[in-house]
């Protein structure tokens, strides 16, 4: 799901001296450079170390006077800065998607799963921001790509998995693990690359090559997207046989499907 966002204007002043200071990033914007800093601020003044880099609002200085980010809507959630190295902000991730528009990227808090992405776009003319997009994207990592950027995206996992199972008459203990996809953002919008989620795949040398893993994790062209996105890792007590399976729905494992793909013996010791 992705949403817009903007905010109402609440009094800019006593809202910065009723928060404290979070976190914040400088970024230098357009042609010439124009500094601003950006600041995410929290009403409470104390907190726990897994939260202190998030707070309900985030202040941006053009000039001595501070403004308010569209990006807190509702003031219902937490954001943090999605940190990183970027060319356009001293430790946050931020890039250019069309001639005159930044993208500034933000993490909403989505515990105890991984953040959802959230992007702040701002108008390097007039050094304001623009329309918010809050999407259901939970990512870790960004960074640009062509005329934009592209980050990894994970899905839900509710109830993890780990057992015993038999494969190649050998016992093996299987788990889930994640299943990340590569989507890219420009000012066209979203889109799944299945080249890039290969090439970044963890268990890429499973595979034959990339149309071997495009089968196995049931990629579909039209609709652009991965229909085999639950992935299990089965390995041995001694390391000598490695086997991952990729599958749309969970379900009791045999061993005996015939999409595990294994690296090590063949036969039983």
């Amino acid at each position: 799901m992705i949403s817009l966002a903007f905010a109402e204007t609440p009094n800019v002043r006593n809202l910065r001296e009723q928060t404290y200071t979070r976190d914040n990033t400088y970024c230098n914007l357009g042609k010439g450079k124009e500094k601003i800093e950006i600041q995410i601020r929290s009403i409470a003044s104390k907190t726990e170390p897994d939260e202190k880099k998030y707070g309900e609002h985030i202040f941006y200085y053009p000039t001595i006077k501070p403004k308010l980010f569209p990006i807190n809507s509702d003031n219902l959630n937490n954001f943090r800065l999605f940190e990183g190295k970027s060319e356009i902000c001293s430790k946050s991730l931020a890039f250019t998607v069309d001639k005159d528009i930044v993208a500034i990227l933000f993490l909403k808090e989505n515990r105890p799963d991984r953040d959802k992405l959230t992007i702040q776009f701002f108008n390097t003319k007039n050094f304001a921001p623009d329309k918010v997009i809050e999407t259901d994207f939970m990512t870790d990592e960004a960074e640009a790509f062509r005329e934009g950027f592209i980050f990894n995206n994970f899905s839900i996992r509710h109830a993890l998995e780990m057992g015993k199972i038999r494969i190649q008459e050998k016992d093996l203990i299987f788990q889930d693990r994640d299943f990340p996809t590569w989507i890219r953002y420009d000012k066209n919008g979203f889109e799944t690359l299945p080249e890039v989620t290969f090439d970044r795949f963890e268990f890429k040398s499973f595979f034959k090559s990339q149309k071997d893993f495009l089968i196995l994790a049931g990629w579909d062209d039209k609709i652009k997207k991965f229909n085999k996105t639950i992935l299990y890792v089965a390995i041995n007590k001694d390391h000598t046989l490695k086997c991952i399976l990729l599958t749309e729905t969970k379900s009791k494992l045999t061993g005996n499907e015939a999409d595990w793909r294994c690296q090590g013996p063949t036969k039983a010791e």
